[in-house]
C-alpha cells in the first residue's frame, strides 16, 4: 500500500480543509472524533478496499476556518462542498464521535450525497436518562479514560504520547485543539436539532459501538437507532469510546463486512415525525 497524501483544499470562502487520503478503491469519507487523526493504523486497514478522504476538521491540524463556522449547518455544508470539490457526488461515510454527528447531518441534509453511513460511538444527540460522562471536563492527559483499558499502551501513549518534547507538544496540542473544535458543536448541549433530522436518513446505516463507552453509553446508541429505524447496531463488548485506536483490525472487518455488503435499497424517510 502507497503511503498516505495530504492535499489541501479549499471547501468554501469559510474554510479549507486538509485532507489525508489512504488507500485505493471506492471512495470513502472518514470524518475523526476526539484527538483528531491518530488513528493512521485504522485508516489504513480502510484502505485495502477504498479510498479513504480524512479531512482534518476545521481548527484542527492544517483546516481552517472554524471561527467562521457559526452553526452545525454551517459545519455539514462545509463537508457538503468538499464532496463537491473531490468529486464524491455519492459516498460512503464513516464518523467517529464528533465525526459522527457530523457524518450523520451530512446523510440527514442530503440524503442522496451518502450511499452507506457508518456511526462510530457517534455523539449529538442527548438523552436525559443516559447523559454519558462529560468529554469536555477532561484534560488531554487524562484522555486515557476514553479507552476501556486505561492503562494500556496504546491508551497512555494516546494520553502522553512518545517522541521528542516538540513532538509531544505538538501532538497533545492538536488534540487539545480537536476537543475545542468539538465543544463548539456539543457544549453544553450535544444535540442541536440532529434529532429532528435522523428521520431524513435513508443510507443503509450501521451503529458500532463500544460496549463499555462511558461517553456514548447505550442509551445514546438506541436513540440513534430509534430515530434511524433502519440502523443495524453492532456492539464491541470490551471496548470503550475509541474504537478505532482499541480495536482497529475487529471495527475494519465489521465496516468492511457492512460496506462490501449487497447493496440494499434506500430506505425512504419517514412521511411523519418531527421535521428540522
Amino acid at each position: 500500500m502507497t503511503a498516505p497524501t495530504v492535499t489541501q483544499v479549499r471547501a468554501n470562502e469559510r474554510v479549507d480543509f486538509s485532507v489525508r487520503v489512504h488507500g485505493s478503491g471506492p471512495g470513502l469519507l472518514y470524518l475523526h472524533g476526539f484527538g483528531g487523526l491518530a488513528c493512521g493504523d485504522f485508516l489504513d486497514l480502510l484502505g485495502r478496499s477504498h479510498t479513504v478522504y480524512a479531512p482534518e476538521m476545521p481548527g484542527v491540524g492544517g483546516s481552517t476556518g472554524l471561527d467562521e463556522v457559526r452553526s452545525t449547518w454551517e459545519l455539514a455544508l462545509a463537508y457538503h462542498d468538499l464532496l463537491q470539490l473531490l468529486d464524491l457526488p455519492e459516498v460512503a461515510v464513516v464518523g467517529h464521535s464528533v465525526g459522527g454527528m457530523i457524518a450523520a447531518e451530512l446523510a440527514a441534509l442530503w440524503p442522496s450525497s451518502v450511499n452507506r453511513l457508518a456511526l462510530v460511538s457517534p455523539m449529538g444527540l442527548f438523552v436525559e436518562s443516559s447523559p454519558g460522562d462529560d468529554p469536555f471536563a477532561l484534560l488531554p492527559t487524562e484522555w486515557c479514560q476514553f479507552f476501556a483499558d486505561q492503562d494500556s499502551t496504546v491508551a497512555r501513549r494516546f494520553a502522553d504520547p512518545d517522541g521528542s518534547i516538540d513532538e509531544r507538544v505538538t501532538l497533545l496540542v492538536d488534540r487539545a485543539t480537536a476537543a475545542e473544535a468539538a465543544a463548539k458543536f456539543l457544549f453544553p448541549i450535544p444535540d442541536r436539532g440532529l434529532s429532528r433530522r435522523l428521520y431524513r436518513v435513508t443510507a443503509p446505516t450501521l451503529l458500532a459501538a463500544g460496549g463499555l463507552d462511558t461517553f456514548v453509553p447505550a442509551g445514546v446508541v438506541e436513540a440513534f437507532r430509534s430515530g434511524i429505524p433502519h440502523a443495524q447496531v453492532s456492539t464491541v463488548p470490551e471496548a470503550g469510546h475509541m474504537l478505532p485506536l482499541e480495536e482497529p483490525v475487529q471495527l475494519s472487518k465489521i465496516l468492511d463486512a457492512f460496506l462490501g455488503s449487497v447493496v440494499p435499497a434506500r430506505h425512504p424517510a419517514a412521511e411523519g415525525g418531527a421535521r428540522a
